[in-house]
């Protein structure tokens, strides 16, 4: 038998379906999504990008009450519409500390440690995305070992298929990057020191640049001592692992102490940075040949010295070469969310103390701060303190900072809530981790938000059968979701010729026709779709390929079978759906 494959095209273009089967995006501010939920205490650390418009989630777990306890890491993926695609739980690796990547072709990639009589040994293992299955060694690949602490490892898929890893020697004196090919095997070891002498390195952050390359962010305390102030550089590796940038790195900042940076590849080979001093938010750029953009030491994001400057997130416009940056103020007056624009000479958009996005100072704390993008604006979210417990509020506004509505809750359950982190699916809507005790332990949950502010949006498909004259014969196999197929399947008899399915814009009624059955599709309206083939072994199955448009969540359709036996037809029952994730 052959299956019979159509696309939604034109009015359906807008299509977008929730499904009914299994755990997904919450359509409600007050419940969300567990990824994580045992016995035990599930911290969030990172959600990053997935084919097909889903995501990777990472947390720890730590069966231990003793704070810093022994504790193992584990990841999730999840579909565009929320659905667990690895076992519920996670894959579990090392029990130590790890960080999430995601390569070029779209496998997760986790670098993770061991401690070893003393001495930390580190490997990084690339999972399928499909099944969780370690595509390298089940333990991963060797990268090396040191005594230093592991906590700002890095681990990055490159443009050109391979992986990058970054970790801190043992002296501190130099954050390494080792380069791996897309096979796991080891290309080159390259070593950036401070540039101030007697530094100690304490990080480094890498970005995936053009053609191969890799950002390197490198954070050290600028003396011998811990405590001393922490300074940035940043450098950019080739391919081959030469450096492209003079005098060993550019300088970024030089005075405070720097903390929260966030970095972003400009569009052109260059780099952007933001980054939180004692008191101040700050943004730099630095140009695909290392020069920089603004004076050494950055922009301030705003010129008032009566409030202090904490949380930031850095979005870059590559078409406009904007820096929007969001950030937390606290002054007299309480806690406020404010956004600022800086163009490419350093001129700031907004005012010279930014834009407030809130409608008016809030008395108890704000904590973390996120700018995601969402279907060609921005999504500035927050998560804050209140006296039932902490909610995480958003708002949307377009690419200069301008609000299209008012806030509204993305997290609002009467619960403390942390180690909050957001990114955007490849099909423009945002998604977020968090830390939640509201079972009495901690818990990952997730939760989405479309480009309207509305949650969830996930793909429905619900039977329908009028008056029940007609078979049950005709079922959803898979989620009318976007940039995926729908498929069905029509039940029949052995002795049955053909069968058939149509799409309508609108159910009907039920209208009965004698000798076909009760009509549940409005046949006075147009068919989108219609679909035949001559029966083979039951069932036969049909597929509609829904396009990955945002813009076709939330439409709604219905469909209905035929069975043609000699000399006789007979309707089925109707399904009617809603496109979604």
């Amino acid at each position: 038998m052959k299956h019979r494959h159509s696309t939604i095209a034109g009015a359906l273009l807008s299509l977008s379906l929730a499904t009914t089967a299994a755990a997904q995006w919450s359509g409600s501010a007050t419940t969300q999504l567990a990824v994580a939920d045992g016995t035990a205490s599930q911290d969030a650390r990172a959600i990053l990008p997935a084919p097909g418009g889903g995501c990777y989630v990472s947390w720890y777990e730590t069966m231990s009450p003793i704070p810093g306890g022994p504790s193992t890491f584990h990841v999730q993926h999840l579909d565009a519409g929320g659905r667990q695609l690895w076992p519920h739980g996670g894959v579990s690796i090392g029990s130590g500390r790890a960080v999430l990547g995601v390569d070029a072709s779209g496998d997760a990639l986790v670098v993770y440690g061991t401690v070893v009589t003393g001495v930390n040994h580190f490997f990084v293992t690339r999972l399928d995305a499909a099944t969780g299955a370690a595509v390298w060694p089940p333990a991963g690949v060797f990268v090396g070992t040191t005594t230093a602490n592991l906590a700002f490892e890095s681990v990055v898929g490159l443009t050109d298929g391979d992986v990058a890893v970054s970790w801190i020697t043992d002296d501190r004196t130099q954050v390494l990057v080792k380069r791996f090919d897309p096979s796991g095997v080891s290309q080159w070891t390259r070593g950036i020191a401070p540039t101030v002498a007697g530094a100690r390195a304490i990080g480094g952050t890498l970005v995936a640049g053009p053609g191969g390359s890799v950002f390197v962010g490198v954070a050290y305390f600028a003396g011998p001592f811990v405590g001393s102030p922490i300074w940035l550089n940043a450098q950019k590796l080739d391919a081959f692992g030469n450096e492209l940038w003079p005098i060993a790195q550019v300088a970024i900042s030089n005075s405070g102490s720097a903390s929260g940076w966030d970095m972003a590849h400009d569009g052109v080979g260059g780099l952007a940075m933001s980054w939180t001093t004692d008191v101040e938010v700050a943004v730099q750029r630095v140009s695909a040949l290392g020069t920089h953009s603004f004076p050494l030491g950055g922009i301030p994001v705003s010129t008032d010295a009566s409030a202090i400057r904490g949380a930031q997130a850095l979005r870059f416009d590559d078409v406009s070469g904007e820096m929007f940056v969001v950030f937390r103020e606290q002054s007299f007056s309480g806690f406020d969310v404010r956004v600022q624009r800086i163009d490419a000479t350093g001129t700031r958009l907004e005012s010279a103390t930014g834009r407030s996005l809130l409608p008016g100072p809030f008395a108890l704390p704000i904590d973390t701060v996120h700018a995601v993008d969402v279907g060609g604006g921005v999504l500035v979210a927050w998560n804050r303190s209140s006296a039932s417990g902490d909610a995480i509020e958003g708002i949307v506004t377009d690419s200069t900072g301008t609000a299209s509505g008012g806030t509204f809750a993305i997290a609002s359950s009467a619960s403390n809530k942390s180690d909050a982190v957001a990114t955007t699916s490849e099909f423009g809507f945002a998604m977020f981790a968090f830390t939640d005790d509201g079972t009495g332990d901690e818990d990952v949950l997730v939760q989405n938000v479309l480009p309207d502010g509305s949650l969830g949006g996930v793909a429905t498909a619900t039977v329908r059968n009028g008056g029940g004259v007609n078979p049950t014969a005709f079922t959803s196999v898979t989620p009318p979701a976007i940039g995926t197929s729908w498929t069905t399947e029509i039940a029949h008899a052995p002795s049955d010729v053909a069968t058939a399915m149509i799409l309508h814009a609108r159910p009907d009624v039920g209208t009965i026709v004698l000798g076909f059955g009760e009509v549940l599709v409005d046949l006075t309206g147009p068919s989108l779709i219609g679909q035949a083939t001559f029966a083979a072994p039951s069932p036969d199955p049909y597929s509609v390929a829904i396009p990955p448009n945002l813009g076709l969540v939330g439409l709604a359709f219905s469909a209905q079978g035929l069975i043609a036996s000699p000399g006789a037809f007979q309707l089925t029952n109707a399904i009617d759906i809603v496109i979604g994730l």
